[in-house]
């Protein structure tokens, strides 16, 4: 029994050499059921083997490769199975929620809860999960290997991971999560695949904490791309003393959040292009733009112009200006075009790397994931109920009616803009219902106006800051889910 090796995005089934005959004991129906897929050859293996040349009774040689090795790591732990998890709530919307839940997930700064991997764990990681991972998502739509699923995961647990398997029930749309287990963990990240056709970026967040509401902004942006990867690190930066639980420092490369760029980027086909998301503070009174995004080293080439419109064109739809900087303002930004990652692309010749730094004003509108869960209650106390459901179903079975007057809706603006509740309590009018209504798909929030009758005078989209936002008319259910595909602000019932 040896191992096998395998080139880059590869993993070739089993090999097994015959020499004049099969030995006795040796049934290839069960050795297929204990390690997969086998290819069996008869005849003299191209490769030196004294033992082999020196036998003269019958021979054999059992080439393992990784998915027949993860395969019997799998029997051998015995582990729990991968969570398989089928929902309306999209990827992104399930994130948000995923992480409220596990609020403790990310560590926080001065905590000391990182610990550092060492170098056994990484190449372990690298080798027998990451890798394999990757092979099997993007060969999902052609080979869905359930077994291979199991075995990753059971080699995951080794190191107090898992994975989750997450299918959206509208679209069909799967993606596998490679989590830390509940308990004992040591805060090594968060990294999602889709499985099966996916453009070529990998969306990085590498300071979801101290740049708040990157992490929601970035996973957004993940589901508009399609994109093949998603990487949040498990802990704030700050969070130990000798700076090793910061993922972006160049001189700290052996972190899981590291390891995943430096797997990830030579395995996607035909060039990656890594979008990493930074929060950005406005400087002066002189108005910027939403984003400033900045390609790291080589820029898109013209033959590439349409993958960067792609890229705009997603980020358009939660901000209102885009704009496209130079290498050297990227390189004097904040902690820009000097990280871990970046270095590790400029060695490279083929993948892309942008800094997409989004205003603080531009994720104001987004709701804050990993602070504080008051937003209920916020409402509760004015009276205004909470209903989660499936937008897009809602809209489709309403009638629409007038909408409400124009001081009411600057007032909602005004709480959008400042989240004053004294600016929303000015909203509460006798013939008027109000609902806080919660979209399982995306998991954003809006405000629900409706009369007497029950039918919707208008939606606010509460995560939508007002200049960023149009305003759109409801004549046909088209106009609705435009409202929701766009991100408009305002959804109003169609005046007599």
């Amino acid at each position: 029994v040896r191992g096998q090796t395998s080139t880059l995005g590869e993993d070739p089934p089993a090999q097994l050499w015959v020499q004049r005959e099969m030995p006795d004991g040796i049934d290839p129906e069960s050795l297929m059921r204990l390690i997969g897929p086998v290819d069996t050859r008869f005849g003299r293996r191209p490769a030196i083997n004294p033992l082999r040349d020196a036998s003269t009774a019958p021979f054999a040689e059992l080439l393992l490769g990784r998915p027949a090795r993860l395969r019997l790591i799998a029997r051998a732990l015995g582990s729990t199975r991968a969570t398989r998890i089928d929902q309306l709530q999209r990827v992104d919307g399930f994130l948000f929620a995923w992480l409220v839940e596990r609020r403790d997930a990310i560590a926080s700064a001065g905590s000391g809860r990182y610990e550092p991997p060492a170098l056994g764990d990484l190449l372990y990681l690298q080798a027998e999960v990451l890798q394999p991972l990757h092979v099997l998502a993007s060969t999902w739509q052609f080979r869905r290997d359930d077994d291979l699923l199991e075995a990753i995961n059971a080699a995951a647990s080794t190191l107090g991971y898992r994975l989750v398997l997450h299918r959206h029930f509208g679209t069909g749309e799967e993606h596998v999560i490679l989590t830390e287990q509940d308990d004992g963990r040591r805060h090594w990240g968060t990294y999602v695949l889709r499985m099966g056709e996916a453009a070529p970026y990998i969306i990085e967040i590498p300071r979801p904490l101290s740049e708040r509401r990157t992490f929601e902004y970035g996973s957004r942006l993940f589901a508009r791309l399609q994109a093949r990867a998603l990487l949040v690190p498990g802990a704030h930066f700050a969070v130990r003393a000798d700076g090793s639980g910061d993922v972006l420092a160049a001189g700290n490369k052996d972190t899981v959040f590291n390891l995943a760029h430096q797997v990830l980027v030579p395995a996607i086909a035909p060039v990656p292009w890594v979008l990493q998301v930074r929060g950005r503070r406005e400087e002066g009174a002189a108005p910027s733009p939403d984003v400033l995004a900045g390609f790291v080293g080589k820029p898109a080439s013209r033959a590439e112009r349409v993958r960067l419109d792609q890229v705009l064109t997603a980020l358009r739809g939660d901000a209102d200006s885009v704009a496209l900087e130079g290498s050297s303002a990227v390189a004097r930004s904040l902690d820009s075009g000097a990280d871990a990652q970046a270095d590790f692309v400029r060695r490279l010749s083929g993948p892309r790397f942008m800094t997409l730094r989004v205003s603080a004003q531009a994720r104001r509108g987004d709701r804050d994931t990993l602070g504080s869960d008051g937003e209920r209650g916020r409402y509760a106390a004015l009276g205004i109920p909470t209903v989660a459901l499936d937008l897009d179903a809602h809209l489709a079975s309403v009638r629409f009616s007038a909408p409400p007057g124009k001081d009411i809706r600057r007032a909602v603006d005004d709480y959008v803009s400042t989240r004053n509740v004294a600016a929303l309590a000015s909203v509460r009018v006798t013939d008027i219902a109000l609902r806080r209504l919660v979209d399982f798909d995306s998991g954003r929030d809006y405000l629900e106006f409706a009369g007497a009758d029950g039918r919707l005078l208008a939606l606010r989209d509460l995560e939508q800051a007002t200049a960023r936002g149009a305003t759109r008319i409801a004549r046909s259910p088209a106009d609705s889910a435009a409202f929701i595909a766009r991100g408009d602000a305002w959804l109003l019932g169609d005046t007599p």
